[in-house]
């Protein structure tokens, strides 16, 4: 079925392939697949010279775990924790007009709650994610981005100062030469803001995103640690691959830079395979999702140790993530490729989730 042909003038990523199967032609356009331990990408050819009775598909091969971006495009991330109090309201969404009460636990005192919304369309589509998008050139900063993108996306007023940086993701794409630089943002603390009309601003419904809480246990620190996260309830299966690698280091207090290289699937992935860093589901409430399996990737976290003592914590908070960004020199291409390129982890149909740091 296959015919595999080498050329001397492509690089040892690239070969071409032939689909001789006219049959399968269709099917198989514009999608990836696995040949030889190489990806493949259809593309139609009517009049290659292969067989006056097929018509033939020329698959051009790329390693699905090399990055070959040229460029970034900065991109922010959001995410809202409400710590629920014993005289705190339990948290609700404004859809269709109407409040709605966050069901499914009953605990009233020293809940934590994670904001999170489905998304209703362009990429990342049928994924619960946090808020955030493109980094616009009228932006006075990334911060400023993101607070911007929350107020499109859940319909919440946010002050810059009340969000800390606590990530720095870069992700990669085998199908496009694009580097996603993103820059993830925490408000820990936040409280519905009281409204003239005396109700309270709660997430709404938009175009963009339908917003849900998901209880998270309690990030109350005892003895300076925090051990009752609970994250069972978030829907990561729902979610980016990659976001149960991180996600719960950085609610805890950690910071972190990471890099993720993506390829897409044909299809997701049986259930019972969910060792893998890869999409084990079809859709989300009737969104189909496109599924990705995360190939090689590298994640670092940072603890700051800071004393109580210190009074320059509030000046200085924000810089902290810049500072390791900085002392990596991660602002150059050529070093952020070399720093992606140490220590990374290959993923594969038999892996194991490891992190570095």
């Amino acid at each position: 079925m296959f015919t595999y042909h080498s050329k001397d003038s492509m690089t040892p990523e690239f070969g071409l392939v032939l689909f001789s199967q006219v049959k399968c032609r269709v099917a198989m356009l514009d999608c990836y697949h696995l040949h030889e331990g190489k990806l493949c990408r259809a593309f139609p050819v009517a009049d290659y010279p292969l067989d006056d009775m097929y018509h033939a598909t020329i698959f051009f091969t790329m390693n699905p775990f090399i990055s070959q971006w040229t460029h970034r495009k900065l991109y922010t991330l959001m995410l809202i924790v409400y710590e629920q109090n014993e005289l705190d309201d339990t948290p609700r969404v404004l859809k269709d007009g109407k409040y709605t009460i966050q069901q499914g636990i009953s605990q009233t005192g020293g809940q934590s709650w994670l904001l999170l919304g489905l998304k209703q369309r362009g990429f990342g589509k049928g994924r619960w994610n946090a808020f955030g998008g493109k980094v616009q050139s009228d932006d006075s900063s990334p911060r400023a981005a993101a607070v911007r993108e929350l107020k499109e996306e859940s319909g919440l007023d946010m002050s810059e100062k009340s969000t800390d940086e606590v990530g720095r993701l870069w992700f990669t794409f085998t199908e496009t030469y694009e580097c996603m630089e993103v820059h993830v943002f925490i408000c820990r603390e936040w409280k519905p803001l009281a409204l003239d009309d005396g109700h309270k601003q709660w997430p709404c419904d938009t175009e963009e995103m339908h917003p849900s809480w998901f209880p998270i246990g309690s990030l109350a620190k005892v003895d300076g640690m925090i051990s009752g996260l609970d994250m069972s309830k978030v829907p990561f299966d729902h979610m980016w691959p990659d976001d149960r690698l991180w996600l719960p280091q950085v609610l805890t207090g950690n910071h972190l830079l990471g890099w993720l290289h993506l390829t897409r699937m044909i299809q997701s992935i049986l259930p019972h395979e969910d060792n893998l860093l890869a999409d084990c589901i079809a859709d989300t409430d009737g969104l189909e999702i496109d599924p990705y399996q995360i190939t090689t990737y590298k994640i670092e976290f940072f603890t700051r140790a800071i004393s109580e003592e210190d009074s320059t914590i509030e000046e200085d908070k924000c810089d902290f993530l810049q500072g390791i960004v900085s002392q990596f020199r991660l602002e150059s291409d050529q070093m952020l490729r070399e720093w992606m390129g140490s220590k990374m982890k290959h993923s594969s149909l038999s892996s194991e989730l490891h992190l570095f740091g």
